[in-house]
């Protein structure tokens, strides 16, 4: 059975009247800008699995069943990084036939000494969680606060909170609250959407479909549309991290459309962007 996840992110957005300015600019200037959006679009993709694993592999080696949730086979709380991990939690088994996991993980990446360079990771990341589990019916429900603290993925910072609940009759949820994404040069993007995650049978890849738009780096509204379902393949354990090998993205600016395909399968780091008959390739 396919374990269906729906990431819902409702970032903070702040509307810019310079999107009528599109409409005077050239086809080539309208293009690297579709360039450029692509490549803020891509930074959310690529860290939406990584966001719904963060913690799941801790919880679970700590002998907590994350129910519902997608195991991060290769992404954070995991190596290449080695973050010092601090836990408290109960096992509540007062309740009939029901476990009760109330408690608080967090992985403290310090300055980026926990990683190696193809994962710099610094900062915290804080998960106050609470799990229930029936054990005479099988049904669970959770609710866990994700929050991140000066939190630093490669030159990218990311603060804010997540909110993650689900249980056994719907998918599971996941909230931004007040989170932002700024770049090393103070710019910032924010954006909303809802993203569909599900497991194939055999668990060797995740997939995910949706929508999203928001505004980007330059201040440009967007909307991105996944066409063909987003993987991402664990057999690719060559890669390191965690990146898109399948899938194809399109992006809207106003009137114009950009392309984005992750390939076919191939575990690759490569993907390429379509705008107006030119293809460019990019590596993440």
């Amino acid at each position: 059975m396919k374990n269906i996840i729906t990431l819902t992110a409702l970032f903070l957005i702040v509307l810019s009247c310079n999107d009528i300015d599109d409409f005077n600019l050239s086809e080539e200037e309208l293009r690297l800008q579709s360039e450029s959006i692509a490549l803020d679009n891509n930074l959310i993709i690529t860290n939406a699995e990584e966001i719904m694993g963060i913690t799941s592999n801790i919880l679970e080696g700590a002998n907590i069943r994350a129910h519902g949730r997608i195991f991060n086979k290769n992404g954070m709380g995991d190596k290449p990084c080695d973050p010092s991990i601090d836990h408290f939690y109960i096992t509540d088994l007062t309740h009939y036939d029901t476990i009760l996991y109330i408690g608080r993980l967090t992985l403290d990446y310090g300055n980026g000494n926990t990683c190696d360079m193809n994962a710099n990771r610094k900062g915290k990341v804080i998960d106050d969680f609470l799990y229930i589990f029936n054990t005479k019916n099988e049904l669970y429900s959770s609710r866990e606060t994700i929050t991140f603290e000066n939190y630093q993925k490669d030159s990218n910072l990311i603060e804010g909170t997540f909110m993650i609940t689900s249980n056994s009759q719907q998918s599971v949820t996941l909230t931004p609250l007040n989170v932002r994404v700024t770049y090393p040069d103070g710019t910032f993007l924010t954006m909303i959407g809802e993203l569909n995650f599900y497991t194939v049978s055999d668990q060797s890849a995740m997939k995910f479909s949706g929508s999203m738009e928001g505004i980007a780096r330059s201040r440009k509204r967007f909307t991105s549309t996944i066409t063909t379902p987003v993987e991402y393949s664990y057999n690719c354990s060559d890669l390191q991290v965690s990146v898109p090998v399948k899938g194809t993205v399109q992006l809207q600016i106003n009137k114009y459309l950009t392309t984005v395909e992750y390939g076919d399968g191939t575990c690759d780091r490569t993907y390429t962007t379509m705008s107006n008959g030119n293809r460019n390739t990019y590596s993440f």
